[in-house]
């Protein structure tokens, strides 16, 4: 199977799913995942609570893959996801990339980047352009 189609299973059982038992069978035993918030790295078993989390906060979720480099071991994806805040049902769509190392057909690191800038303003818990009212100077709060 390729690699962004694992990716993608991922997604759609998982995410959109919400087939949380089965998150374990997509990785590595000794899989970390990086990027997801600062000095902090998951295992698969904090996926369980993570995303049902972050559920409470978007609906519709889905996955769009803009670009996508398969080399070796590895799958690097730039993606386009959508959903709208579960508390106003207004439209969200943020960027996010990632870059996956493989030993077979499981996931045995995890390089992510995600706009959570993007997300927390769609969900309404930024302001609307809250990076360029910090650029120019504002501060939240």
């Amino acid at each position: 199977m390729d690699k962004l189609k694992i990716l993608d299973d991922w997604f759609q059982r998982v995410w959109i799913g919400g087939a949380y038992a089965e998150i374990g069978s997509f990785y590595t035993e000794d899989f970390l995942a990086s990027g997801v918030m600062p000095g902090l790295e998951l295992r698969p078993t904090d996926f369980a609570e993570l995303i049902p989390a972050l559920k409470e906060m978007i609906s519709e979720p889905s996955v769009t893959y803009l670009r996508h480099f398969e080399n070796d071991d590895w799958l690097w994806t730039l993606m386009l996801i959508r959903g709208r805040a579960a508390e106003t049902n207004a439209p969200l769509e943020l960027t996010a990339q990632i870059a996956l190392r493989f030993e077979g057909d499981k996931i045995a690191e995890a390089h992510n980047h995600f706009d959570v800038l993007a997300f927390l303003e769609g969900v309404g818990m930024l302001p609307p352009d809250t990076l360029a009212l910090c650029l120019a100077g504002e501060h939240l709060g």
